[in-house]
């Protein structure tokens, strides 16, 4: 019998499941002002290394998430991101491409430089892209996108893996 992996773009949230997110957040926030969540030393940097940004509003719109998602399907940009981190003394993160769409691809390496602009701070430090591995046009993809120095690798889907198997 062949495992069959979960449905992870099935992201329709429960109220039970928002009411257990929001509960947890809430009881965290008193935390936030905690010593030992105190800023890094300046010359530690503390990278988060795995981020998604996306953004709806896009003309194609977004493949994942669901509209019908109350909590995830909204804007998630860099700005955001920032906001959250900076009292925690983190100084950059490395962004995961979840869309198959080659083109977002470009799109967070457009967002990592539009950032940098904006900002003066490299937020955004990587991007491990989603290429369609196996296909004919996986070559020329990983030959582009690699010519930009923050693309750092790409995500291989599960169920490619569960193909081969």
């Amino acid at each position: 019998m062949t495992p069959s992996l979960p449905d992870l773009h099935d992201t329709t949230t429960t109220r039970r499941q928002f009411l257990h997110v929001a509960t947890a957040t809430t009881a965290a926030v008193p935390l936030l002002g905690s010593s030992h969540l105190a800023a890094a030393p300046p010359d530690q940097p503390v990278i988060d290394t795995h981020t998604h940004f996306y953004d709806p509003r896009r003309p194609q719109g977004v493949p994942f998430p669901s509209k019908k998602d109350l909590l995830l399907y909204r804007p998630v940009l860099p700005e955001e991101w920032q906001r959250l981190v900076q009292p925690l003394g983190v100084t950059g993160t490395v962004v995961v491409e979840a869309s198959p769409w080659p083109e977002d691809n470009q799109w967070l390496l457009d967002l990592a430089e539009g950032q940098q602009n904006r900002t003066g701070m490299q937020g955004i430090v990587g991007v491990v892209g989603n290429l369609p591995v196996g296909t004919a046009e996986f070559a020329g993809l990983l030959k582009r996108f690699a010519a930009n120095p923050l693309f750092r690798g790409i995500r291989v889907n599960g169920s490619k893996l569960l193909a081969g198997l």
